[in-house]
């Protein structure tokens, strides 16, 4: 019966290992892997990512820069991981905020939204980034 038992413990603890193992594997290097996807359509920003979907009208956004290595602050809500940051935030500069950003750029969009918490986002690439702040700053209501 002794026997028996170490087999079925040995037996669980290698299923929970592997079950271990794939979970880590999944939150460094899987989750996320979608990256970022913002799109200007019928007069709107879409922006969404794993733990971040937002949007909001042309005309309730105030403000709009370009900002290179920008301080995130820290995550107090979402996801992580070596690709992407994404979720609730919080700095000194914008308290909360919502944030949608892969690693692999370091240059992000900071959209200040009137009546709602600012969201700050970036595209693969830096090029691509910028590229999509040009659209967005084209696409504004003049004011």
């Amino acid at each position: 019966m002794e026997q028996v038992n170490k087999r079925a413990t040995l037996i669980f603890t290698a299923a929970t290992l592997v079950l271990v193992g794939g979970l880590v594997i999944y939150a460094f290097f899987i989750a996320g892997s979608g990256g970022v996807k913002a799109q200007l359509q019928e007069g709107e920003l879409h922006v969404q990512a794993m733990m971040c979907d937002v949007t909001c009208g042309l005309d309730e956004i105030e403000r709009v820069e370009l900002r290179q290595d920008y301080d995130l602050g820290r995550r107090t809500n979402g996801f992580g991981n070596m690709r992407m940051k994404s979720g609730a935030f919080k700095n000194d500069e914008l308290g909360s905020y919502r944030c949608a950003t892969v690693t692999s750029s370091e240059w992000v969009i900071l959209v200040r939204i009137r009546n709602d918490q600012p969201l700050v986002f970036n595209q693969a690439t830096g090029e691509d980034t910028q590229a999509f702040y040009q659209q967005l700053q084209s696409a504004l209501p003049v004011a």
